[in-house]
């Protein structure tokens, strides 16, 4: 154990010590901040310089109406609205989808299968091959079948209304 004059000395010799360990710690701090608000201005001047915001940089063009066609992306449908959507639509690409992957889509028998099976009916006996696709009509007839698969109640009597409506006009 220390006496109590040597830990006066020691005490005396640590003081300094202390001072300048706080001094270099308070040193360090001032020159972190220092650099760090070098770097802070250093980035708000390069970001100044080089906005990419600056919208004065870009030249206008316009897309032709061919071009916008060309970005929209077609895929087949998924659900069963889409199917209807597309078996009525104007557009080649999409109609054809349509009706390849329409027998497919109903054979999975959609929860909403059960709501939308007359529209969907009618609509496949009311389409028509606008785009003289080769195997069109046999499409058709297998996405008719498909319904009475899936569905022989419900679409059988939709089926047989329908052609009871022909015979009657």
């Amino acid at each position: 154990m220390l006496t109590p004059e040597q830990m006066q000395e020691f005490d005396h010799i640590a003081q300094p010590v202390e001072a300048k360990l706080e001094s270099k710690t308070e040193l360090n701090e001032t020159i972190i901040r220092e650099v760090q608000e070098e770097q802070k201005s250093a980035t708000q001047q390069f970001y100044a310089e080089h906005d990419s915001d600056n919208e004065s940089d870009f030249e206008g063009f316009e897309i032709e109406e061919d071009d916008a066609k060309d970005v929209n992306f077609i895929s087949k449908p998924t659900h069963l609205y889409d199917l209807i959507s597309a078996l009525q639509s104007e557009n080649f690409d999409r109609f054809h989808l349509a009706v390849e992957s329409a027998s497919e889509l109903i054979r999975k028998n959609l929860p909403n299968l059960d709501v939308l099976l007359n529209e969907l009916l009618q609509t496949l006996f009311r389409i028509e091959n606008k785009f003289s696709k080769k195997d069109f009509e046999q499409l058709k007839s297998e996405a008719i079948r498909a319904c009475l698969f899936v569905k022989p109640a419900e679409a059988a009597g939709i089926f047989f209304e329908r052609l009871g409506y022909r015979e009657a006009s």
